[in-house]
C-alpha cells in the first residue's frame, strides 16, 4: 500500500501492524509474581483487573494486570494489553490541508 502522503481525500484505507511494528511482542520477563504482603494494603486486589502501581519514589508510575491471585502472591503481567498482537487500522481521509 502506498504512504498516507499518496492517499486520496474520501477514500478509506485499512492497514495493519505486525505485533513487533505495533506495541512491540509480549515479553515474559514483563510477567512478576509479587508477595502479597509487598503490595499496599488499600489496593483492592481483583484478578482480571488492571491495577495501577506507583513508583517507589512518587513519581506518576505503571499498571499491571493482575492475572493471579493467591493467599500469599499475586500474578501481574506489565505488558501493554495489546502487546504481541498485530493492530488494524481503519482510516477515512476527510481532508488534505
Amino acid at each position: 500500500m502506498p504512504g498516507p502522503f499518496s492517499w486520496a481525500p474520501f477514500l478509506g484505507y485499512i492497514f495493519q501492524l505486525d505485533s513487533n511494528e505495533a506495541l512491540g511482542d509480549h515479553n515474559p520477563q514483563l510477567i512478576e509474581r509479587i508477595a502479597r504482603s509487598a503490595l499496599p494494603p488499600e489496593v483492592e486486589l481483583k484478578e482480571n483487573s488492571l491495577i495501577e502501581c506507583g513508583a517507589p519514589d512518587g513519581r506518576p508510575g505503571f499498571a499491571g494486570f493482575l492475572r493471579e491471585l493467591t493467599e500469599t502472591t499475586a500474578l501481574f503481567d506489565f505488558n501493554h494489553p495489546l502487546a504481541g498482537k498485530p493492530i488494524t487500522f481503519e482510516v477515512e481521509i476527510i481532508g488534505i490541508m
